[in-house]
């Protein structure tokens, strides 16, 4: 995310999607990675703005709580996960946990997937979910399922530099499995990365810089999510 970031919000009117505006809940500095709570009541994202005159630079998760079809002032996220430094995007479980990427205190490699749990309060103190998962490269930008079966991640490998997505899955006892990179058809020569899946868990979406092209949005059927786990399998 850079300072300049915004996010944009478009609504759909008459069955069209309208044209997107701005809106940055009253932050100055960039603001990006909306994420929205599993009920909606609730939309989180990330922004440099300070909290307080002189406070470091650094990416903090803010929210900001429906109401009606606007939005509250804006809130910092429970001490528990302010206190790591974050970056780019999250996710949430149904159970309202907090997937996230940081570059804490002895990570395996340069930056490392951890999850915070909701206790139905606040959020608890974050946790590496693990070697099945964080590697020697950089591991970031997680998207969980919604019941915690799966999770999509960007990898960055420490020799190529290349950004692939690859996925995990949760085995009969709740262990995160070892994680393996999605098929072809998705990873390219290119970097793919970022990936999420629709509510309903119909499409896959993420983004890839393949053809010579810029970050450009492409999406899936994300039945290609099964096909993964039964490669995975073999």
């Amino acid at each position: 995310m850079k300072q300049e970031d915004c996010l944009e919000i478009s609504t759909i009117v008459d069955g069209h999607w309208s044209i997107p505006r701005e809106i940055n809940f009253g932050l100055e500095c960039g603001v990006g990675d909306a994420t929205f709570w599993p009920d909606g009541s609730r939309v989180y994202f990330t922004s440099f703005h300070p909290p307080y005159p002189n406070a470091p630079e650094k990416e903090r998760i803010w929210y900001a709580e429906r109401d009606g079809n606007s939005w509250s002032a804006p809130r910092l996220i429970d001490d528990a996960v302010l206190a790591h430094p974050t970056h780019w995007t999250f996710s949430f479980a149904d159970n309202k946990n907090l997937y996230f990427t940081s570059e804490m205190p002895g990570v395996r490699g340069e930056q490392d997937i951890y999850m915070a749990r909701f206790d139905g309060e606040k959020y608890l103190e974050p946790v590496d979910v693990g070697p099945a998962i964080n590697s020697d490269g950089m591991d970031l930008a997680p998207f969980v399922a919604r019941d915690e079966s799966y999770l999509i991640f960007t990898r960055v490998g420490t020799e190529t530099s290349k950004a692939d997505l690859y996925i995990s899955f949760k085995d009969s006892l709740g262990h995160w499995t070892e994680a393996g990179s999605m098929e072809d058809n998705i990873n390219s020569e290119a970097n793919d990365l970022c990936a999420s899946v629709s509510p309903d868990g119909k499409y896959l979406f993420f983004i890839s810089q393949k053809n010579g092209l810029m970050n450009r949005i492409y999406w899936m059927d994300a039945s290609i999510i099964d096909s993964v786990r039964q490669h995975l399998k073999m």
